[in-house]
């Protein structure tokens, strides 16, 4: 059964064996990536929305979205909201990644 991409956030600096444990984990499985900017998170949309089969048009529609936000998302256009977000995230410490479905 093959494990969905998700979103996932974890603080940076928690304990020594904690994220440390997890990122190398993930990163020896290759099945994360650090998101530091806009640009990486778009990547990430379209590499998972294109491994699904789906055109922007479809999941525009799926996620309830236009096409021009879903076009600007993933070429990493600083939207008000992302860009806010993880500029906050950044501010308490924390990362944002994907973990990937099962290669």
């Amino acid at each position: 059964m093959a494990i969905a991409p998700m979103v996932v956030m974890f603080p940076i600096g928690m304990s020594d064996h904690g994220e440390a444990a997890m990122t190398h984990e993930f990163s020896r499985t290759g099945l994360f990536d650090p998101l530091s900017d806009c640009a990486a998170l778009g990547a990430a949309i379209r590499r998972a929305r294109k491994s699904q089969g789906l055109t922007q048009t479809e999941l525009a529609g799926l996620a309830g979205t236009g096409l021009r936000f879903l076009s600007e998302l993933e070429n990493g256009k600083r939207t008000v909201a992302l860009g806010k977000t993880l500029d906050v995230l950044a501010a308490l410490g924390m990362r944002l990644g994907v973990l990937r479905g099962e290669p």
